[in-house]
């Protein structure tokens, strides 16, 4: 059935919007920060509630609340196909389709790689379909409740419901600004002599031809609450960079980017064409994810590393994040990612190592990438 788009004028900045949809099931944001004249990240978009979900973990596939062991690569392609909507917006980036992540763990099942032992606080992928968003043009300074349903009239109802919901929403008083936590508040995985003997191990791997290049990665966990993860996705961004926030079960990953791995724009395009270009998009998603980025080379032996030396799951960091409906498509790497579950936060950070690197250099580097993580 064909989807047919509503939109309507919201009064209220994505600040706003994002601080309404807080907490609502399914709560997904995207957002980010134009350069000077540049292109891009001129909308952010937020959206709850999705009227379809799929979540991977491991090689369980979950659709809809339903599990099946399925290929993670042929049930999240099939997925994408089968519910992005029939019709869009071409004066907005996003009128109703898929938005989500697909952590590194993902990347590597997506990849037909054995998945990461140990547990993992979220799913290694989930996409929602929403048929109702908020979009906020931020040169323009509007933003719009967007629906696309199969009848004219739901898609009204759905976009005035979701206005009402945002617009009727009033912020707690007194929020206040996170503070970057104390040096006694944080607490280093893996500890400095578990991460001396990575490096050494990591050292012996690369002069003896073992792999090519390693990325090595740490994590910090920090004292935190649910809603420094709000705060955290909200603070400012350097230009042309974007971010994300994604709940799952009363846990939040905020997650951030440097580039972007895909963009298509068509609203111009002819309406024939929609379906043959979802189908593009979503076989190109899995050969664009950025494993050997955030893993090495070669991919095996790089994962194998990976497993032996790191006791934690690098979750979302190193995966990647965007949205996809019937016109418009974004895929961006997860360069940075902070994870809020259980009255605690987990930031992971990297950075490559060859045989010419010096240890300290890296120790160095990764130290202030945790630190801007933690201020940011």
């Amino acid at each position: 059935m064909a989807r047919l788009p509503f939109a309507i004028e919201v009064d209220a900045d994505f600040e706003a919007a994002a601080s309404a949809l807080f907490g609502e099931e399914g709560f997904a944001a995207i957002s980010g920060a134009a350069r000077p004249g540049g292109f891009g990240f001129r909308y952010s978009i937020a959206a709850s509630r999705p009227i379809h979900s799929i979540a991977i973990s491991g090689g369980f596939v979950t659709i809809d609340g339903r599990t099946a062991i399925d290929s993670p690569r042929t049930a999240l392609s099939a997925f994408l196909v089968g519910h992005a909507a029939d019709a869009g917006d071409q004066h907005l980036p996003f009128a109703g389709g898929a938005i989500g992540y697909i952590g590194f763990e993902g990347c590597r099942a997506i990849s037909g790689l054995e998945p990461a032992p140990g547990f993992s606080r979220y799913p290694q992928c989930a996409f929602g379909i929403y048929d109702a968003a908020f979009v906020f043009d931020r040169i323009e300074g509007i933003g719009f409740a967007v629906a696309s349903c199969g009848r004219a009239e739901e898609s009204e109802r759905k976009a005035r419901a979701l206005k009402e919901r945002i617009e009727s929403h009033r912020p707690s008083p007194g929020g206040r600004r996170r503070e970057a936590p104390s040096a006694s508040g944080v607490r280093l995985i893996p500890d400095d002599a578990g991460f001396g003997d990575l490096l050494e191990d990591a050292m012996l791997w690369l002069r003896s031809e073992a792999a090519e290049r390693l990325h090595i990665a740490r994590h910090a966990a920090i004292p935190s609450c649910a809603s420094d993860a709000l705060r955290e996705f909200l603070s400012p961004l350097e230009p042309g960079s974007s971010r994300a926030i994604f709940s799952h079960s009363g846990a939040f990953a905020v997650v951030s980017s440097r580039k972007i791995l895909l963009s298509i724009e068509g609203g111009r395009e002819a309406r024939a064409g929609l379906r043959a270009r979802r189908e593009d998009c979503a076989g190109l998603i899995p050969s664009l994810l950025p494993l050997a980025d955030f893993a090495g080379r070669p991919i095996p032996k790089a994962v194998s590393f990976i497993d032996r030396h790191e006791c934690r799951h690098r979750g979302f960091y190193g995966g990647a994040f965007g949205f996809m409906d019937a016109l418009n498509a974004s895929l961006m790497p997860a360069c940075g990612a902070t994870c809020y579950a259980d009255g605690a936060s987990y930031a992971a950070a990297g950075c490559d190592m060859t045989a010419a690197s010096d240890p300290s250099r890296v120790i160095s580097e990764i130290s202030q990438a945790l630190a801007f993580v933690q201020r940011n």
